[in-house]
């Protein structure tokens, strides 16, 4: 449901009770509604925003994370390699 369709709704939801009584609204009432469906709006901005910030982060740590697994394979295996070279002698 779009946002549209969805404060059309609202607004008949708010004309019309579930016995189809007709409520009386003011002017006032109307401009609550939209102040707060407008704090709402912009409230979801604000979450979206920070939503794709933080992927954003995700996406870098992810990143970082794969370069320093194969880092450490890499040291891994030259050390493997070389774990000869580090060992006692015999007669030690």
């Amino acid at each position: 449901m779009n946002c549209k369709s969805y404060n059309k709704l609202i607004v008949e939801l708010l004309f019309y009770r579930t016995n189809k009584e007709r409520i009386i609204m003011t002017d006032d009432h109307l401009i609550d509604i939209e102040t707060k469906l407008s704090y709402q709006e912009n409230l979801l901005d604000q979450l979206n925003s920070i939503i794709i910030k933080q992927q954003e982060e995700l996406d870098v740590l992810k990143r970082a994370l794969l370069t320093i697994q194969e880092r450490v394979n890499s040291l891994n295996e030259s050390s493997a390699e070389n774990g000869d070279l580090d060992e006692r002698p015999p007669h030690y």
